[in-house]
C-alpha cells in the first residue's frame, strides 16, 4: 500500500520494486562469491560460472528468478543441445539445480522446477596394453613412469602433487580433493618414488622460473596429447579418441578385470559418481 518504493529493513533497505526484480544475472553474480567464500575450488567454481553462463545465454540475464520454470530448463535444453555435448548440459543442469536449492533456502524463490538429468551409458575410454605400450615408446623415460604412476593409481592430474606423502601413503586434503573429504592412496615403494621425482620436477621448473606450477603440471597432459597425435612423417599412427583422463578410466577397468569386483571400482571412483 505505501508503494513500491518503500523500504524494508530485513531487505537492508532495498526497495518492493529492487526485490521483485532480482534478475537472474545478480543471483548469479551473489551465488559465484557465495561459493568463493565457502573455500570452493577456483576450477570448480569456474565451471559453476561456465554453467549458468549457458543458462543466461539462453533465458536472458533480465529474467526476475521468481519468474524461472520448468519452460526456462526446457529453454534452456532446446538452445544447447545441439551446441554442446550430452555430458556437458548433463554438468550445467546440475549446475542450475545445485543455483536454485540455494535460491529456495534464502527465500528468493518458492519452489524448485523438477529439472532431470539425462542418464548416460557411456563407457569408460580405456588404454588396451597395446594402445598404452606404444605411447610410453614415444616419450621419455619420465614420463613413461609418470603415466605408469597414473595407470596405477587412478589419480587425477593434480592430485599427486596436491598430497602429501606420509611413509607409505599419499593423502590429498579435502580442499583439493574432488569427493571434497580427506582422500588416502597408498603407493608401492616404485610409485612413492615416481611421486617424488615428479614432485621435483615440477618445484624445481618453478624455482628456476621456466613455469608456473599450473603449467608445469599440465605439461603431463600435453604429452600425452602429442604422444596420441603420432607423427605421420615418422610412421607414427594417430591413437585416436584418447585422452589424460583415459588413464583413470584404464585404472578402473584394469581393476574390474584384476578382482571382478565392481564395488571396489565404484569405492575408488564414488566421488565421480557423484560429480
Amino acid at each position: 500500500k505505501a508503494g513500491l518504493n518503500r523500504s524494508f529493513p530485513w531487505q537492508t533497505g532495498k526497495t518492493f520494486s529492487e526485490i521483485i526484480r532480482y534478475t537472474l544475472k545478480d543471483a548469479v553474480q551473489d551465488y559465484l562469491k557465495s561459493k568463493q567464500a565457502d573455500g570452493i575450488r577456483e576450477g570448480t567454481v569456474k565451471i559453476y560460472q561456465l554453467g549458468l553462463t549457458h543458462f543466461q545465454t539462453a533465458v536472458g540475464k533480465t529474467l526476475p528468478v521468481r519468474e524461472i520454470t520448468i519452460n526456462h530448463i526446457d529453454q534452456y535444453k532446446a538452445y544447447f543441445l545441439d551446441k554442446i555435448k550430452p555430458a556437458t548440459v548433463n554438468m550445467d543442469l546440475r549446475t542450475i539445480r545445485a543455483f536454485l536449492h540455494w535460491l529456495e533456502e534464502r527465500g528468493k524463490i518458492d519452489a524448485i522446477p523438477r529439472i532431470k538429468i539425462r542418464k548416460e551409458n557411456r563407457l569408460p575410454v580405456y588404454l588396451t596394453n597395446t594402445e598404452f605400450d606404444e605411447i610410453l615408446n614415444r616419450i621419455d623415460p619420465h614420463f613413461q613412469r609418470a603415466f605408469w604412476f597414473y595407470r596405477e593409481t587412478g589419480l587425477r592430474l593434480s592430485e599427486p602433487f596436491n598430497g602429501e606423502i606420509n611413509g607409505s601413503f599419499l593423502t590429498i586434503p579435502a580442499d583439493q580433493y574432488k569427493g571434497k573429504k580427506d582422500h588416502t592412496v597408498y603407493l608401492t615403494p616404485e610409485l612413492k618414488a615416481i611421486a617424488l621425482e615428479m614432485k621435483s620436477m615440477v618445484e624445481e621448473k618453478v624455482k628456476r622460473g621456466i613455469s608456473t606450477r599450473i603449467n608445469a603440471i599440465q605439461l603431463y597432459t600435453a604429452v600425452f596429447y602429442k604422444a596420441c597425435q603420432g607423427n605421420k612423417k615418422k610412421g607414427l599412427e594417430p591413437i585416436r579418441h584418447r585422452k589424460f583422463h583415459s588413464l583413470r578410466h584404464t585404472s578402473a577397468v584394469r581393476l574390474y578385470l584384476k578382482t571382478r569386483d565392481i564395488y571396489a571400482v565404484m569405492k575408488r571412483c564414488h566421488e565421480a559418481a557423484r560429480a
